[in-house]
């Protein structure tokens, strides 16, 4: 009998329905961020830091590894200590991860505000578009679900919590 879902792919299937399940049970005024700023000034206002985040990869031969990253903590099995996203109000930025650092635009992609897509351009003139879904800005935090596909096929899915 052939195999209709690999163990990668039932991974894959049980984070999206985790995130999706987390999503869906937020409360209803999760847009309400308690600030008179509009989304544009709250992302534009600091640089941002991940505070937390748990991401699957999958590659092309649809093998995935999971992946959890918190700051401050020993034994992450990710490194995003040094990972800085900066948003300017022109729709501009820079992401910088290590020693890559490299230029960004980026646009909400609905009316609520609650989607985001951000391109990053590399010094070799490559191209990762992100997409952010879902998007929850406060003062100082960040939440939301991204997701993107790099030009190598590996695909991730992530919930992420950022901080300045």
């Amino acid at each position: 009998m052939k195999k209709l879902i690999t163990k990668s792919g039932f991974v894959l299937l049980v984070f999206l329905a985790f995130v999706t399940s987390f999503v869906a049970c937020s409360k209803d005024d999760d847009t309400d961020n308690g600030s008179s700023k509009s989304p544009e000034e709250l992302l534009s206002a600091a640089p941002w830091k991940i505070l937390e985040e748990r991401f699957i990869q999958v590659n092309t031969n649809n093998q995935g590894t999971s992946y959890y990253y918190k700051k401050g903590v020993t034994g992450n099995v990710a490194n995003l200590d040094n990972a800085v996203i900066t948003f300017n109000a022109n729709n501009t930025g820079t992401f910088q991860l290590g020693s890559t650092n490299a230029t960004t635009t980026w646009q909400f992609t609905n009316s609520d505000k609650t989607n985001l897509v951000w391109v990053i351009t590399y010094s070799d003139g490559s191209k990762l578009t992100v997409n952010w879904e879902n998007l929850s800005l406060a003062e100082t935090t960040a939440k939301y679900s991204e997701y993107y596909t790099t030009t190598g096929g590996i695909s991730s899915l992530a919930s992420v919590t950022c901080t300045h």
